[in-house]
Order: C-alpha cells, then sequence, then structure tokens
C-alpha cells in the first residue's frame, strides 16, 4: 500500500472543505441573491388583434399616420382602431409581402415571389418583376430596393421618377428615413461615403467588408454595425467600440439609435439586444419572448419614440414609454410588493408577502430571516437601523414582542403589528389595535404588547379590528392619527375627531403626510383632504384626477406629487397631471407604494406583481403623442350621408362621425366637442346632435389619450335650412297670396313700360350723340385744309372732287344718324366714301369684303358703328407707324343669326397706342357704341361683343383686331 503522507492528506482534506464551501456557497447564493427578470413596456399585435398574420417582415408609416405591415401571408394596414388586410385575392400578386416602404401617398410593397407593386388611392399598380427581392427604403424620393437575401449580395437602386434601373459596383449600406431623408452609405476601401462624398475613415481594427450597416446618430454621429460588435463614430471623431460577446460571430444587420441613448440592434440570426446606457440586454427577454423566436426586423418611428420589433411567430411589439422599466423578483412567494424604502447608503429595501429583499447595484438579494414572516407592512431606517412591522407565524420567538439581527452590519427590528413613525431620533410613535403610544427609541426595542399602557389616544375606535393606519406628531406637538374610523387629533390634554361629519376624514384613512410648506395632506379611501391656512379642503378628484383609493405621497426633487393609487400612479405637476397604470407601461396597475431615489432621479414603484422603475429626468423629456383627430362624415338620423363641403342641409338632427388614432391605447381616448363656443362637452366618437336651432352653426371636436394634449379638428361651418313653412316669403305669400299676385303683375307691367320708354329715351340720346360723334373735328378741319391746299395748288380738278366727295359723306352721315339701323349695303357705301377721302390724304391701302351669303339690300346693321373703329385704326394705328399702312374690313356671317365684323390694321398695336393717344374723341366715340350694344343687349335679349386683340408675329406686334359680333335680325 502506497503511503500517504501528511501534505496529501492536508489537501485531501482541503479539496472537500472547499466542495462543502462551495456547495455551502450556491445553497446560500441560490437561496438570497435572486435573479430579476427586467421588461420594456409593449403593446403586442398579431393575428388575435386582426393582424394578417403572426410572421411579420417589415412596417412603415405613411404621412397619413398610418401603419402598414409586410407579412408572410398578406398586407396588413392599422390606422389605430383596427387592422385592414389585403391578400392576392384584393390585388396583390403574391401574399408573401417581405419589405415596405412609403413615398407620399403611395406604399410600395416588395412580393417575395412577384416582385415590386405599389398601392396608391385604394389600388394596386405592379411596377416591376424580380425574383427575392427584399428590402425597400425612400431615400429623398429615390427608392431603393436589394435583392437576395443579404445586403452585401448583389444590389440595385430604382429611381422611381425616371424608371430605369442604377446598378452599383459596391454593397449600399442603408440608413433609415428621416425628418430630412438621408441617400444611401457606401463602403471603399478605408472610407465611408454618404452620397458621393467621403464621409468618415472607418475605425483601423475594423475590416471594410466587415462593415454590416450604417446608420445616423441622432445627436449627429454614425454607427456601424459589424460582427460581433457595433461602432459609435462620435461628432468630435471620437470612435467608441461595443463589443457583444454573446453575438460572437454574428452579424448586425440593423442598428438604431434612439433620443435616448439607447442603441437597438438586429442580427442576421433572428437575434437583437439593446445598449441601455451601457447595460446590454437582450430584446427577447426584454418582451418576455421565447429564445426560439426570430426578430424579423426593428424600426424607430422617431415622431412618437416608439421602436417596434418584429417576429417570426408573434406578430409586432411596440416598446413604448423609454423611461419605464419593470423588474420580476424570481424565487419569491409572490410579487406583491408592499413597502419600499431607500437607505442612507441609497440601497432599495422592498418588502414583500413574506420576504425582504435588497436592490444594490442592479442586484435583487433576498434578506434571511431567522423566522418565517408574513407580509411586511412598513418600515423605516433610524440611526443607521432599519425597523420593519410584519406578522409573524411563529410568534413565540418574540419573548418581548420584537426580534433583532443583523443585515450587513445593519440591525433589524422586526415587530409585530406594530405600526410606528419616528418624531425624532429618540423618540417614537407606536402603534397597536385603537391605541397609539409614545415610546423612546430603546424601549421600543425591547418594547412587549403586554406592557402598553398610559396611551395617548385610546378609544377612538369601536373595535380593535379598526387598527390605526398612519398617524403624525406635527412640530407643534400636535398629533393626527387615522385608522379605519376616521382621522383624530391630539393636543396636551384635548383631543377628538377632526371632521364628525365629513365622508372623506370620517372614512377609512390610508396615511397622514406633512409637507415643507406646512399643508397637511391625508389619504383616504374615499378621496383626499388638505389642511392648509387652518381650513380643510377635501375632494373625491384632485386637479381633475380621481384620488379615491391613494395609498401613498412622495414628493420628487422637483416638487411634484407622485399618488399611488389602487388603479395606478398619479403625478401632479404645477396644473398638469399625469396617469400610469399596466395600460401605459407600469408591470401592474395595483400601485401599494412608491420610494423616491434622488441620487438616480427615478421614482420606484411598488404593485402586485412586481415592480416599475421611472426615470424621472427621460420623463421629463418625453413629449406624450397627440391622438390624430378628423370629423369623418356627417349623417341624418335617417342614415343619408351629407357632404362636409355641403353649404345647407336639410334637417337639424345630425350625427358627427370623429374618427380619432392613438396606436397604443385606442380605449383611453376621450372626445369633447364645442358647439358654437358653448362650454366643451364629453361625447365619444359618434356625437348626437338632435334638434338643432336651425341657421349658422360652428362645431369643433378635440380627443385625446392618457398625458397628452388635445387633439383639436379643424371648424366645421354648418347651416341648417329652415323648413319651409317657417320662411318668412311661404308666411308672406300664405296671407297675401291673392291681393299680391294682381300687385305684383300690375307692377310688372308698369316697371316693363317704364323700361322700354327709359331704353327708347336713351337710345334717342346716343343717336345725338352719335351724329356728334361722327363728324370728328379734326376730320372737318383736315378735310377743309386738303380741300385749300388743292386750290392753292390750282389742283381745281382735285379739289372738286374731294370737296363733292366730302359733301356727300356729310350728307350720308346726317342721313345715318336719323336711324338706329341701316341697311348693309348703305353702310358699305358710306365706309368706302370714308376710307377714300382718308387715302387721299394719308395715301394707305384698304380693302372691304363681305360675305357672299349675306343679302347687303335686306341685312340691316346698327348705324354709324363700324366707322370709329376704322378711324381708330388709321390715327392711332397706322399713322404712328410711319410705313405703308393697311386695312382690312371684312364682315361675315359664322353662325344662322350671328354677323362678325372684323377691322385689321397693321399699325403700331394696343399697347404702343395707348401711350401715344392724345384725342379724345375718338375713345369717346367708341364709349358711345358701348353704351349702344349695352343697350341693344337690354332691349333684344342678346349678347353682343367687341373685342380688341394685338397681333403679334412671333415677338413682334404686327397690328391690332378688332372683332364686333351682332345678332342678325335682332335691331
Amino acid at each position: 500500500m502506497k503511503k500517504v503522507t501528511l501534505q496529501q492528506r492536508i489537501g485531501r482534506w482541503t479539496g472537500f472543505f472547499v466542495q462543502i464551501l462551495s456547495i455551502v456557497l450556491f445553497f446560500v447564493i441560490t437561496q438570497f441573491t435572486h435573479a430579476q427578470t427586467l421588461t420594456l413596456p409593449y403593446r403586442r399585435y398579431d393575428v388575435e388583434q386582426g393582424m394578417a398574420s403572426s410572421d411579420v417582415f417589415a412596417m412603415t408609416k405613411n404621412r397619413e399616420e398610418v401603419l402598414w405591415f409586410a407579412t408572410d401571408n398578406g398586407l396588413s394596414r392599422f390606422d389605430g382602431l383596427r387592422f385592414r388586410n389585403y391578400f392576392t385575392e384584393n390585388g396583390l400578386v403574391d401574399n408573401m409581402t417581405v419589405a415596405i416602404e412609403s413615398l407620399n401617398d403611395t406604399v410600395f410593397i416588395s412580393c417575395y415571389r412577384k416582385g415590386i407593386q405599389k398601392f396608391y388611392k385604394n389600388h394596386f399598380d405592379t411596377m416591376v418583376y424580380k425574383t427575392r427581392m427584399n428590402y425597400i427604403q425612400n431615400n429623398n424620393n429615390e427608392l431603393i430596393f436589394a435583392f437576395a437575401s443579404t445586403l452585401d449580395s448583389s444590389l440595385a437602386s430604382f429611381q422611381y421618377q425616371k424608371g430605369a434601373y442604377i446598378k452599383n459596383t459596391s454593397p449600399l449600406l442603408f440608413s433609415p428615413p428621416r425628418s430630412n431623408p438621408t441617400a444611401y452609405y457606401k463602403v471603399k476601401g478605408r472610407f465611408i461615403y454618404k452620397n458621393q462624398t467621403v464621409l468618415r475613415e472607418i475605425p483601423k481594427d475594423l475590416e471594410a467588408k466587415n462593415v454590416v450597416c450604417v446608420d445616423e446618430d441622432t445627436e449627429g454621429g454614425v454607427l456601424i454595425g459589424s460582427v460581433g460588435a457595433y461602432y459609435i463614430l462620435t461628432r468630435d471623431n471620437q470612435t467608441i467600440k461595443r463589443v457583444i460577446p454573446e453575438l460572437k460571430g454574428t452579424r448586425i444587420f440593423k442598428i438604431v439609435k434612439d433620443k435616448y441613448s439607447r442603441v437597438w440592434c438586429k442580427t442576421n440570426t433572428g437575434e437583437a439586444f439593446v445598449d441601455m446606457n451601457g447595460q446590454i440586454k437582450d430584446i427577447k427577454s426584454l418582451l418576455d419572448l421565447d429564445k426560439t423566436v426570430k426578430i424579423r426586423h426593428i424600426f424607430y418611428d422617431e415622431d412618437t419614440d416608439n421602436l417596434w420589433v418584429l417576429t417570426n411567430t408573434n406578430g409586432a411589439y411596440c416598446v413604448y414609454n423609454p423611461f419605464i422599466l419593470n423588474y420580476n423578483i424570481s424565487n419569491l412567494t409572490n410579487n406583491t410588493i408592499s413597502i419600499l424604502q431607500f437607505d442612507t447608503q441609497n440601497r432599495l429595501w422592498i418588502g414583500t408577502s413574506g420576504a425582504l429583499v435588497v436592490h444594490e447595484k442592479g442586484v435583487f438579494e433576498k434578506v434571511p430571516f431567522p423566522f418565517e414572516a408574513n407580509t411586511i407592512s412598513r418600515m423605516q431606517f433610524q440611526d443607521n437601523a432599519v425597523y420593519i412591522q410584519t406578522s409573524l407565524k411563529q410568534s413565540s420567538l418574540l419573548e418581548n414582542g420584537a426580534f433583532l439581527w443583523f443585515y450587513k452590519n445593519m440591525p433589524i427590528y422586526a415587530h409585530l403589528h406594530l405600526p410606528f413613525s419616528f418624531i425624532d431620533a429618540k423618540n417614537i410613535l407606536t402603534a397597536y389595535g385603537d391605541t397609539l403610544k409614545r415610546e423612546s427609541n430603546q424601549q421600543l426595542r425591547r418594547f412587549s404588547i403586554s406592557r402598553l399602557q398610559d396611551s395617548l389616544l385610546r378609544g377612538f375606535f369601536n373595535t380593535s379590528a379598526n387598527r390605526i393606519n398612519g398617524f403624525l406628531m406635527r412640530p407643534n406637538d400636535t398629533l393626527w392619527a387615522g385608522g379605519y374610523n376616521g382621522l383624530n387629533w391630539q393636543k396636551g390634554d384635548k383631543w377628538g375627531k377632526v371632521s364628525p361629519n365629513s365622508t372623506i376624514l370620517n372614512g377609512i384613512i390610508n396615511g397622514v403626510f406633512s409637507l415643507s410648506d406646512g399643508q397637511i395632506v391625508v389619504l383616504a379611501e374615499k378621496g383626499i383632504a388638505i389642511f392648509k391656512n387652518n381650513v380643510w379642503f377635501e375632494s373625491e378628484s384632485y386637479k381633475g384626477r380621481d384620488v379615491r383609493k391613494s395609498r401613498t405621497l412622495v414628493i420628487d426633487g422637483k416638487g411634484r406629487w407622485w399618488l399611488a393609487t389602487a388603479n395606478g400612479v398619479l403625478v401632479f405637476e404645477g396644473e398638469k397631471s399625469y396617469f400610469f397604470d399596466k395600460s401605459n407601461g407600469l408591470v401592474n396597475s395595483k400601485v401599494n407604494t412608491l420610494a423616491y431615489d434622488a441620487q438616480n432621479n427615478a421614482m420606484w414603484v411598488g404593485t402586485n406583481n412586481g415592480i416599475s422603475r421611472i426615470d424621472i429626468t427621460l420623463f421629463e423629456k418625453y413629449i406624450f403623442q397627440k391622438p390624430t383627430i378628423f370629423i369623418d362624415k356627417i349623417s341624418g338620423f335617417d342614415g343619408k350621408i351629407y357632404s362636409l363641403s355641403m353649404a345647407k342641409l336639410p334637417t337639424n338632427n345630425l350625427i358627427i362621425h370623429l374618427i380619432a388614432q392613438d396606436y397604443l391605447n385606442p380605449q383611453s381616448l376621450i372626445y369633447e366637442y364645442q358647439l358654437d363656443n358653448n362650454p366643451w362637452t364629453q361625447t365619444d366618437s359618434t356625437l348626437t346632435l338632435p334638434s338643432l336651432s336651425y341657421g349658422n352653426h360652428t362645431i369643433i371636436a378635440r380627443a385625446k389619450i392618457e398625458n397628452s394634449d388635445w387633439a383639436t379638428t379643424d371648424p366645421l361651418s354648418i347651416y341648417v335650412q329652415y323648413p319651409v313653412y317657417m320662411r318668412w316669403w311661404f308666411i308672406g305669400l300664405g296671407l297675401m297670396a291673392a291681393s299680391s299676385l294682381v300687385y305684383w303683375r300690375i307692377k310688372q307691367l308698369k316697371k316693363q313700360n317704364e323700361e322700354k320708354l327709359a331704353y327708347q329715351t336713351q337710345i334717342t340720346e346716343l343717336k345725338q350723340q352719335g351724329l356728334a360723334a361722327m363728324m370728328n373735328p379734326h376730320f372737318i378741319f383736315n378735310s377743309l385744309n386738303s380741300i385749300q391746299y388743292f386750290v392753292n395748288s390750282n389742283d381745281l380738278l382735285q379739289a372738286n372732287e374731294y370737296l363733292a366727295q366730302f359733301g356727300k359723306l356729310i350728307r350720308y352721315n346726317l342721313e345715318a344718324s336719323m336711324h338706329t339701323t341701316i341697311m348693309l349695303e348703305e353702310e358699305l357705301k358710306r365706309l368706302e366714301l370714308y376710307l377714300s377721302l382718308e387715302k387721299m390724304r394719308f395715301n394707305f391701302d384698304y380693302t372691304l369684303s363681305v360675305d357672299a351669303n349675306l343679302d347687303k339690300n335686306t341685312l340691316e346693321i346698327p348705324s354709324m358703328l363700324i366707322q370709329p373703329f376704322i378711324e381708330n385704326a388709321i390715327w392711332h394705328g397706322i399713322l404712328p407707324s410711319k410705313k405703308q399702312g393697311e386695312i382690312q374690313v371684312l364682315i361675315v356671317k359664322e353662325n344662322d343669326n350671328q354677323l362678325v365684323i372684323s377691322i385689321e390694321d397693321n399699325g403700331i398695336g394696343l399697347e404702343e397706342s395707348k401711350k401715344l393717344k392724345q384725342s379724345n374723341h375718338i375713345a369717346r366715340s367708341l364709349q358711345i357704341i358701348n353704351e349702344r350694344i349695352h343697350i341693344l343687349n337690354k332691349a333684344t335679349k342678346v349678347g353682343n361683343a367687341v373685342v380688341f386683340k394685338e397681333l403679334k408675329d412671333g415677338e413682334k406686334v404686327a397690328g391690332t383686331l378688332v372683332r364686333i359680333e351682332l345678332w342678325q335680325g335682332k335691331f
């Protein structure tokens, strides 16, 4: 037998001792160090909520704030109220939709096996057929599509506006669209390119082939996803590298950073994690997801600060309210949290049903109990010791009614059914049943229940079951005590009930608190009461919030009130208020206790199913998004739909249909409406307005969700028509039917005769004006000068001819002025005579053309109508041009009874003529003609028109055209 040395024996015993010690340590650690389940507030959407499938590949949001989801079994549209799904029977070419992007009013969908479609105005159009297309992105209105299964394989971009493909020689790295979308990134050599411009050099320890994705940092830097790590390139050229050991060899395919410096990453294997200010957390564990679930995509909505996680089996998760974290502590009897308190070392002490737990540096550790205890209902720290109130299952252990043990050198005093409160370092108030007594600190530590005597307050309650729940000793030595039977006070040898007739102060009191400004706040089952300036104010609500069943009150570093209630947490900040429960982030709605972490500016919330932590710094930065709201339609009680732009509504019984959108908590939507500046009135999404008064009305609707401001519609103006029997003309006609009819007819005849006489008088006056206008003084003077010139030149033949023609023209003018109309043949003779005289003076060419279909001997036109326009053409068009003039007069029949007279010259045009005009005579003549046509329009009830048009040859002015329209046979 081999001899065993002493050294070997010592070694064997040492090893055996180490094994025993390891087992003991493992037992202690498993008993007293507890894992935590950390979760984020989220809302889940899958087939149970109406989504087409629970396997979701991608999502987008259009500018109408509508969400679109691409799934393996169709396309889902979500407006915050309900899902609407699209399949092949609705127009999709394939139900396998793997990518989606919005651009203005159009949604682009990539069908995995059938290419790309666009959805516009409720209609699908097929754009491109390609296989294995799985990525779309909108960058500055350029749509980029990726083919195959990875982003670093063959890629192409498609410009929708031009309809052409652009092939890329190097991989594209995409960033999500932002308020100012950026184009794609490229990696070439050691550099990252944004568009075609060098942006940054990649870190030296990073190979270009391992740059998998790039995103913009919300703070102006760049994020790079790589293999097993990611990089942050800050604006000041610093490089931060975060290695994720759990992702060794795994490629980060998607990376985003939210406004709260949290970095969210997704890998090519369906894993995902978030870096929360240095703490790497698995997103699956934060969402209570099974490890087998694969994460398809992550999408950050900057408008709402919501992060969406899309999975292959569980649908879509919306992570919201980034300032809330939720905890469950494992290996406890249950997670009902009864009390939370911080000690002087900033450790959080947690009292639960049957356990005492300490949270320090992210670890929850169970405090070993030397006995079996029930709920820990009260806790307080004094002189570096902790005092707890609990009910013990083995009360025989308490010889003097208290038990002392230690946790990390801190004394722990447990007391059986003993509410207590420190007045100062030496004096403590204790309570048992209906008795309250002042004790010293040392007396409390060795206190025996059987020795309770000389109470300060005794007999305020009918039975011992109506115990004291809270009490307060004010600096002026006034004692306030509340319990199951109301609030009581005691000062010196005087005592009594505070308010025997008060429903709130005479009911169950849950707590009494003193504020720094001297106020006393009493929390009760039926509301709260505030004692200020020696007056009590009590109510079931505070600043519009229901404060019944309040449990405790905590003031944070900025003086905000945090109120724990049986329904959630209320926060009061000035005139603003906020509410949190399970529906908007807390782990549970029934809140029992609060504790303020002043060092980290956070509020810890103890509930019936775990703990929530509210980061107040982030909460102060967070903007609660208003819902979107609009008026969808108006209908009558009979179901008839009326247009929103309808000027007059035929009924005063209306229904206004409202639509408000909120993705997270649509059941919390509150609607109000205002009618004609009346007070706001609460309603629902269907606003019923019976028996509206007749006339004009203005309606405004608004909606809000928990913690948001009001979102308001545009004012809707409507006019409710009076019924026929209420209209004034109907009543008037009913009373005066017979007499009014006769009177009306007489007035009409008289009016017609007066108007006819007036028209005739005005026409006669205008004839006289026309007579004077036709004989232009300048024309007469110049004609006489011409005759004198011919005489002085001994050209008697020319002078005689001119004089004969001139006299003949005067005679024609006199005869024409006597009649309203004239035969076309006679008018043409007069115009021929006038033009021949003017030609003798100025030497221009002219033509008079008449439609062959016109009978010049029977057709009548207004007399002396054309000459002023010809005269205007000569004097203001041709003469200033200093070139050979040309005038064309054309008279044609365009319709059965329409006569058109055109006068065209090659003069200087309208604009230049206006600048050079000096004589008012011709302008006056044209004005008289317009008045004549206006009168004829009234008398004949037909339209007449005179149109001036400047003629152009390219950019050059070529003359003027006057078009006169007359209606044949109406003069």
